[in-house]
């Protein structure tokens, strides 16, 4: 049997009371030989969940994963924990938030030695263990390799001075796939598997091929999602060619959203408005049981290492932020209203002003900011009509149980993320895909200690850094290929 997880990127009704997030425990499982149980991790950069036809676009055709979603549960309220890739995939091989794992950002984090990822989890319970990623910040020097006995990162910084583009730092889907595909035909130890395939395409700057950039004019991000579920179509028929779908478990979601524009965010990481953090989340059961079951239940990136851990039949070794979401599936249980956590310390780091941190429910999500918000998600999907002011105890309850989920999850903080060294070559690759902005911020203890700008006041300045810092990326380029 196959496990498949791939990620792709919801009044005045009084709120209970706040509670605090279980400790995940395995849910009971039926009774399966581990040796036929394999695992495969498919994680979609960048994929904005209302540019997928199942969850409402018109202007993306997405049939690869439509398919899944109709032959699985689509998770219509599934949440990123940070607009960014790294913290985002620390969060998904943890099972723990980002205060907690340590790693904030892109820039300046490694994953801890400390923590076990879920590689590592099913490494030591006997799986071959393989990992595919298309860009230079999941590269195995940042932590994120831990447990994968083969890791295809590959990205030849050497290139740098002399590369035309940006192949230097980050690769097409189609590559990535190919080399899953030659790893899972060539593996012969007879153990079962987990892969994680990673695909970027949908990241600036978008660029997709013939046909998708003609079937989307002036809609580049579009093509390049059109582009990646093509190339997830051609992986899915390399799986039924060999067997492998109809007895796999398969789960769809993306790291993390992009802005395009919407609250003056043109790409992700600053806000945490659901542009950038509501995900795509399908889980496809063994032979695609589920028939198209929607589940509206606040879930997160946290669930996804308890999940795979439940399906699996292992026991979990260590306190998660995350519960499994597999009795879910099985329609043997519903999830409790809980809360779910997203940051961005982001204009906090990088300008010195007020990080953001939101807590959503199943109904509701606040974004705690100077000014906070409240947001009816079912109702303005959006994020259009902020009711923070018309209802205020609906913000105060969304606030305390904001502040009773920090304090769970703040707890263990101390699983200190290690610092690389960032050599010149290395931090212009880093710049070169828009990770360092401005050079104001401070550090997360000074947080308090003055009053902070609000960012939703700042955006402009933000916009006008990344606008610029794109165009000398452009520059660059421009200059080597005239060389």
């Amino acid at each position: 049997m196959v496990l498949v997880l791939a990620c792709c990127g919801c009044g005045d009704g009084k709120m209970p009371e706040t509670t605090p997030i279980p400790v995940a425990e395995p849910a009971a499982v039926e009774t399966r030989e581990i040796k036929d149980l394999n695992v495969i991790l498919i994680t979609i950069d960048t994929l904005r969940s209302d540019r997928v036809s199942c969850y409402g676009s018109k202007d993306v055709d997405t049939p690869t994963l439509d398919g899944f979603a109709d032959e699985g549960v689509r998770f219509a309220n599934a949440a990123s924990t940070v607009p960014f890739t790294l913290p985002a995939h620390t969060s998904i091989m943890t099972g723990l938030y980002p205060p907690e794992h340590g790693v904030r950002e892109n820039v300046g984090y490694t994953v801890s030695e400390e923590l076990t990822t879920l590689a590592e989890a099913l490494s030591a319970h006997g799986w071959s263990t393989a990992g595919f990623v298309s860009a230079f910040v999941l590269d195995s020097r940042w932590g994120i390799a831990q447990g994968f006995d083969h890791y295809f990162d590959d990205f030849d910084l050497s290139a740098f001075d002399e590369a035309p583009n940006l192949s230097a730092v980050q690769r097409s889907g189609d590559q990535t796939i190919a080399a899953a595909e030659t790893w899972l035909e060539e593996r012969d130890d007879g153990a079962p598997f987990f892969v994680w395939l990673h695909l970027y395409d949908p990241h600036d700057p978008y660029t997709p091929p013939e046909p998708y950039l003609s079937q989307h004019p002036g809609r580049p991000y579009d093509g390049e999602v059109a582009y990646t579920d093509a190339l997830l179509g051609g992986f899915r028929r390399f799986l039924e060619g060999r067997g492998l779908l109809d007895d796999s478990l398969v789960i769809i979601t993306g790291d993390h959203g992009e802005g395009l524009g919407d609250h003056g965010e043109l790409a992700h990481g600053f806000f945490i408005y659901d542009s950038t953090i509501h995900v795509p989340l399908i889980i496809r059961p063994p032979g695609g049981s589920r028939s198209g079951r929607v589940v509206d239940s606040a879930v997160s990136h946290v669930d996804l290492y308890p999940t795979v851990l439940d399906a699996v039949g292992i026991e979990v070794e260590q306190p998660l932020h995350g519960t499994s979401l597999i009795p879910v599936v099985r329609g043997e249980d519903s999830l409790v209203d809980r809360e779910v956590y997203s940051e961005s310390l982001y204009p906090l780091l990088h300008y010195g002003w007020a990080p953001l941190r939101s807590v959503r429910t199943d109904l509701y999500k606040l974004i705690s900011a100077p000014r906070p918000e409240v947001y009816d998600l079912s109702a303005d999907p959006r994020e259009g009509r902020d009711l923070a002011s018309a209802q205020p105890g609906l913000l105060a309850d969304l606030e305390a149980r904001l502040a009773g989920l920090r304090s769970t999850i703040d707890l263990g903080s101390g699983s200190d993320a290690q610092s690389p060294d960032l050599d010149p070559q290395t931090l212009a690759q880093l710049q070169a895909l828009g990770y360092a902005a401005g050079q104001g911020g401070v550090s997360l203890d000074e947080e308090e200690d003055r009053p902070r700008a609000d960012p939703k006041d700042r955006i402009g300045i933000h916009r006008t850094v990344m606008r610029a810092q794109t165009q000398m990326r452009d520059d660059r380029r421009a200059a080597r290929q005239a060389l």
